[in-house]
């Protein structure tokens, strides 16, 4: 897997749909190897089809032990993808590496501008005060 720096996923993470986000992460898949597919029998709503067959599945990553479930689709294939997918985007997150931060300081015109806003602020605040006879 190439590196992804957590700057680029918090880009996508906060807005992008779960199709763009698989899109960045499309140089990161994984191999059947590189995980553990448990099938799991579905529960809530869904009749006599989700309460028995076991159409849920469970993804292990093994290098990193973080799991994704996919149990809303009724086919087996569906939930698979679906949790291929999750497990991916979840590896990838916990796996980026952070960029490090750049200390910078401000210019000496944005101080300036800075300093005199201050004053004129404090010039027109003064302005304000009672009138002393």
């Amino acid at each position: 897997m190439e590196p992804i720096t957590i700057t680029q996923l918090d880009l996508v993470f906060d807005k992008a749909p779960l199709s763009d986000i698989i899109h960045i992460c499309k140089g990161n898949q994984m191999t059947d190897s590189d995980y553990t597919t448990e099938y799991v029998r579905g529960s809530g709503p869904g009749g006599q089809h989700r309460n028995k067959a076991t159409t849920g599945v469970r993804l292990t990553h093994t290098a990193t032990g973080i799991q994704a479930t996919a149990t809303e689709r009724r086919s087996r294939a569906a939930n698979l993808k679906v949790a291929r997918q999750r497990l991916t985007v979840r590896v990838v997150r916990a796996t980026a590496k952070a960029t490090p931060r750049i200390p910078t300081k401000p210019t000496k015109g944005s101080v300036a501008r800075r300093l005199d806003g201050k004053r004129k602020r404090g010039e027109r605040k003064a302005l304000r005060r009672k009138v002393v006879a």
